[in-house]
């Protein structure tokens, strides 16, 4: 796993190569690529796959909004 930020704030961004980490791919039912998967106090909320029309876009959003609200 590849952490990608990470603060005080208990909030973390990572990156998971579903290819080499089967066994995670498989517990968050990984079938295409990107998928972005949302947790919140290590609980399930979403999963945004390449399918979703607006995944990138998405995706994009959190990362602004993450870093603004946890790094500012």
């Amino acid at each position: 796993m590849l952490v990608l930020a990470s603060s005080s704030t208990d909030a973390n961004i990572a990156k998971i190569d579903a290819d080499v980490h089967k066994a995670i791919g498989a517990e968050y039912g990984v079938s295409s690529f990107p998928t972005m998967i949302l947790l919140h106090d290590g609980k399930f909320v979403a999963k945004y796959e390449n399918k979703d029309r607006y995944c990138c876009l998405f995706i994009v959003v959190v990362v602004v909004v993450v870093v603004v609200v946890f790094f500012s």
